[in-house]
């Protein structure tokens, strides 16, 4: 029997969209020394910083471009204090999103605890130069002169506020911040963009199109590409539709990132018509998954406690059985080891990789199972945090995002 090592997984994104992220957790002592966090370091809900870090890491960044304008340069490091002033954890981030599942987990419903981020950080322009930080305010000072070079943002101190916002006129009624960080009447709503009677950022139709784009810098209606696919070359996530070259018929991307047919008379389990991972019906209005041996097996939904399924991933060896539906990562070995590498065997050419792992519960109970730095091709695609919405000692299925995923154990 393996040893369970408990890691802790952060709390997943506040949109679900698939994510995503990776967090690698030290051990808590057993004895914990007692250290005042340095509150120049602190990160807390509520404060100028902590908005305009929001404003980098949240998926809303995509669509304002401000990922553009600057960009953290991770790994980042965060000390996590309880209200004795004790360190129970340090997280370490790689991307926006966990970044995000940090603040989610530990600032916006912190529960008493203190956030100290470990400076120097470094954070990437839009020129591509790289600028540090040594404490919150220099923090604070860069990203807001980045923003003020991409966007015009204005900080006035003594308001608290951007210039543009809103502000109390202290008649009941609402006016604008102007350029001299005073509150003025709003007598004719303006625009960034007069000639679109609409602001930058705002949705727009793109022209000869039915689709939308987002209003520039140059209060020009552009396309919204997103560049993060499974797939790069065909702009697509692996399970997606796809259309078969030469023909008017569409197929389905699969694990290789190339366009197969989808036949209706090939299954996994042809008795059962139905592929693995497939629902099943176990009867009396009850449905389970088609498991590996094509058996349809019920799926406890069961709160899992992170120990239950930190036990349970040290047990034999684990399997993709569905990953969005599709079983092309099936010929994948995973192997979850206690002090929380896992080692992945493609058994179709017995190639070797690795990866990371940890397991956590939040405050509301949920469990998540974080993947991380997974190095093969293909089961590339099962990094990230996923939340356990259903559980037992041999199945786990899991969402992250819109992304569904089913992992069975085989134990022959």
């Amino acid at each position: 029997m393996k040893t369970v090592l408990s890691f802790k997984l952060l709390k997943r994104l506040f949109i679900l969209p698939l994510i995503a992220l990776t967090f690698l957790v030290s051990c808590q002592k057993e004895e914990t020394e007692i250290v005042e966090p340095d509150q120049n370091k602190v990160i807390t809900e509520d404060t100028n910083l902590s908005f305009l870090i929001n404003k980098i890491i949240s998926e809303e960044s995509i669509n304002t471009k401000t990922f553009e304008c600057i960009e953290f340069q991770y790994p980042l490091s965060f000390s996590i204090y309880n209200p004795n002033f004790q360190i129970i954890n340090t997280v370490i981030v790689t991307n926006d999103n966990d970044f995000y599942v940090l603040f989610d987990a530990y600032i916006f419903d912190n529960d008493g605890a203190f956030v100290e981020l470990n400076y120097p950080v470094s954070l990437i322009l839009e020129d591509g130069s790289i600028v540090s930080a040594n404490d919150n305010q220099e923090l604070e000072n860069v990203i807001l002169a980045a923003f003020n070079d991409c966007f015009g943002w204005v900080y006035c101190d003594d308001l608290q506020a951007y210039v543009g916002d809103d502000c109390d006129l202290g008649t009941n009624e609402i006016g604008v911040i102007n350029a001299d960080c005073g509150c003025e009447e709003v007598v004719n709503p303006t625009f960034d963009c007069e000639t679109l009677q609409a602001n930058i950022g705002d949705d727009c139709e793109l022209a000869g199109t039915n689709e939308f784009g987002i209003i520039n810098a140059d209060c020009e209606c552009e396309e919204i590409t997103n560049n993060t696919f499974d797939c790069e070359t065909l702009q697509a996530n692996i399970g997606d539709d796809c259309e078969l070259a030469g023909t008017n018929e569409f197929g389905i991307i699969n694990a290789d990132c190339e366009c197969e047919e989808e036949t209706n008379n090939t299954f996994d389990c042809e008795t059962l018509q139905a592929n693995i991972g497939d629902d099943c019906d176990l009867g009396n209005n009850e449905f389970g998954v088609v498991n590996a041996d094509c058996e349809c097996e019920a799926v406890t939904s069961t709160t899992c406690s992170e120990s239950d399924v930190n036990s349970y991933m040290l047990e034999c060896i684990w399997k993709v059985t569905s990953y969005n539906n599709s079983n092309n990562l099936i010929v994948y070995d995973l192997d979850f080891e206690s002090n929380g590498d896992i080692v992945i065997t493609d058994t179709s050419n017995n190639n070797t990789y690795s990866g990371d792992w940890g397991v956590i519960a939040n405050s509301t109970g949920t469990v998540f199972l974080d993947l991380a730095n997974i190095n093969g091709p293909n089961i590339q695609a099962i990094f990230g945090n996923w939340s356990i919405v259903e559980c037992d000692t041999d199945v786990l299925a899991m969402e992250r995002g819109s992304d569904t995923m089913i992992m069975e154990q085989d134990c022959n």
